[in-house]
């Protein structure tokens, strides 16, 4: 059974911290303007961001042009052929602040994995949840997430979102923490 995730969706998350309204639309939804473009590569600079997610992959090299405009034509493929569910989570003035995805069409057992900018501490949580509810009306049966042993941030939304910790996993991993959640219908 391939998932089936809705389409045109623009969904309310509010920043537990600010109580500012941010809004979750597929990516392949979004038109990468320009000033878009350029907060992503931002965002994707950002010491934590950039650290956790790009560095390695990056070979120290900047997160530029090139891999902003590379996430919406993956995301858009990924959601063109079934395959990656990528989502974008919008400021009220358009502007990008986080991204999260679900990695596969698996209904069966799907990773999650998301990057927020420091400047939207606060919304992480919330925006896991939505797509967790995304992912049940979709057809996913189990969801799971690892993050990087010293980025505790993560850890702890994920725990706020429900997913439960696999402390077998983690530790048989120097590198990550695992977190799984069983979803129910």
């Amino acid at each position: 059974m391939t998932p089936n995730p809705p389409s045109n969706i623009t969904i309310p998350v509010i920043s537990h911290l600010t109580g500012s309204t941010y809004f979750l639309r597929r990516v392949d939804e979004v038109e990468p303007t320009d000033e878009m473009l350029e907060r992503l590569i931002a965002i994707g600079n950002e010491p934590k961001v950039y650290s956790w997610i790009f560095e390695e992959r990056l070979k120290g090299e900047a997160y530029g042009i090139e891999m902003a405009k590379g996430f919406f034509e993956m995301g858009t493929n990924g959601w063109k052929n079934h395959e990656q569910f990528v989502f974008i989570l919008l400021t009220e003035d358009g502007s990008p602040a986080a991204s999260i995805d679900i990695k596969t069409a698996d209904i069966n057992s799907a990773e999650i994995g998301y990057l927020c900018s420091i400047k939207h501490r606060g919304v992480m949580t919330n925006t896991v949840l939505a797509v967790i509810e995304l992912a049940k009306e979709a057809g996913y049966k189990m969801l799971w997430a690892c993050s990087m042993k010293e980025n505790k941030e993560s850890s702890r939304v994920l725990l706020r979102a429900g997913y439960s910790y696999n402390e077998e996993r983690s530790t048989e991993c120097e590198t990550y923490n695992y977190y799984e959640l069983e979803l129910s219908d």
